[in-house]
């Protein structure tokens, strides 16, 4: 089994390819705390222009964002586009929304020390809408907090690692931005989010 890259650079093993990899790894996660800050920052902004992304293409660039956390906690990212569905959207706010929850996942994977770690993204049209998935394998939420985790400030992390708007912005990035809607439940293994947005 191919070793991850923090363990190669431990082990004392370093080579062109492997610096190469983390340099990339690492741009990327600042570009993600980059583009959070500016989207945070530009949130309120009136008639900001939409864009046209493929949906295949809008996951694939939210999963490069966190590439780094998910090889170095060995997570399996499964990812099934069935219909290539092109999307006029505000780009950067939407990757935002599946950046949060895949983190989410990320996170809940980690705490619950779960052997396998996995995450499957799926997406399909139904109807005039399209429909994104994203499950893991963590066990779920509990039924007394489910309903409460898109409520502001309302976390499971300590504060230091949350500050329990996260969901609450992702929700009203999809709602009311977007004109969709941002909902979970469990799963027969985890929690499963699920976004549906209209295709004009």
């Amino acid at each position: 089994m191919q070793k991850l890259p923090l363990s190669k650079l431990k082990d004392g093993y370093i080579d062109d390819e492997l610096l190469a990899q983390v340099e990339k790894d690492i741009t990327s996660q600042l570009e993600y705390m980059s583009s959070t800050i500016d989207n945070f920052r530009d949130f309120f902004l009136p008639n900001k222009p939409k864009e046209k992304i493929l949906v295949n293409e809008l996951i694939s660039r939210s999963i490069d964002f966190i590439s780094f956390m998910l090889k170095n906690n060995s997570i399996q990212i499964e990812v099934n586009t069935k219909d290539a569905v092109l999307l006029s959207c505000y780009v950067n706010e939407l990757i935002q929304v599946l950046i949060n929850i895949i983190k989410n996942a990320v996170d809940i994977l980690i705490e619950r020390d779960i052997k396998n770690k996995e995450i499957m993204i799926n997406s399909y049209k139904e109807d005039s809408s399209l429909i994104i998935t994203i499950e893991d394998n963590a066990g779920g939420i509990k039924e007394e907090i489910i309903d409460k985790v898109f409520n502001p400030y309302f976390s499971t992390k300590d504060k230091k690692n949350g500050t329990g708007l996260g969901l609450y912005m992702s929700k009203t990035i999809v709602e009311k931005q977007s004109l969709g809607s941002l909902s979970v439940e469990n799963s027969q293994i985890g929690a499963k989010f699920k976004i549906i947005l209209p295709i004009s």
